[in-house]
């Protein structure tokens, strides 16, 4: 599983280092949509922490990727949420979860008797934390995002996006393109594909996406991940 996120990082970098020796492509070079900042503010509004102008009913976003034999027969899934304060992520399941008490940072896995401090300056710091924070906002988009081409609005799995574009070509003349969908509305990475002279490479798809704003209703009990409601029903905390 690590060696699968290492793998997606580096193959993102590759786009980056492009990007810094490439012309800059036709395109307008729009900006994103909403800055990785705002969009993980948020998020976090939906889980419960510090709700504003919304109605905190939760969030979930699972995200699957798959490298394909170019790559790797390795692929992983990766988990972020929170609903009612308690917040998640992981990895093919198995999970850790936070919550913020007295001022301080509380983890919580499953099996434990009691929530134990951890070492983060805010849940933003401990839910977007690296290397999930690079994979679910997309490893260097900030680099890179000057030379991407904005191919306009598009829907895909389910969310109003923006799609952008860059490719070039290796020292074999081998061609390679980037395709990567944004969601308008929270910023994050909603699917990304890595084609290798016109064949599919990594792929990289929100599969199950759960927001306040999708549905009215809270996220059903069941889609919590194992270990949520002990998490949330435990009030004891480790001084």
């Amino acid at each position: 599983m690590r060696k699968a996120i290492v793998l997606l990082l580096a193959i993102l970098m590759v786009f980056a280092m492009v990007a810094c020796n490439e012309p800059e492509p036709e395109g307008n070079g729009d900006v994103l949509p909403v800055d990785k900042e705002k969009g993980q503010e948020k998020l976090l509004e939906l889980g419960g922490e510090e709700p504003k102008a919304v109605t905190p009913s939760g969030f979930k976003i699972t995200i699957n990727t798959n490298f394909g034999n170019h790559y790797s027969d390795d692929s992983f899934e990766y988990s972020i949420g929170g609903k009612d304060g308690v917040y998640w992520i992981g990895m093919d399941g198995s999970y850790m979860f936070f919550r913020n008490h007295a001022y301080k940072i509380y983890a919580y896995t499953v099996g434990d008797s009691s929530w134990s401090k951890y070492s983060a300056d805010s849940l933003k710091d401990a839910i977007f934390s690296k290397p999930y924070d690079e994979i679910l906002y997309c490893a260097y988009l900030d680099e890179i995002k000057s030379v991407l081409v904005d191919e306009g609005s598009d829907t895909i799995n389910g969310r109003d996006c923006r799609k952008y574009s860059v490719s070039y070509t290796d020292h074999d003349k081998k061609t390679y393109n980037l395709n990567i969908w944004v969601d308008k509305k929270y910023g994050f990475t909603v699917a990304i594909e890595v084609l290798e002279g016109g064949s599919e490479g990594l792929t990289y798809n929100v599969t199950d996406l759960k927001l306040s704003d999708l549905a009215a209703e809270e996220i059903p009990s069941g889609d919590m991940p194992s270990g949520y409601a002990a998490a949330h029903a435990c009030d004891t905390y480790d001084d």
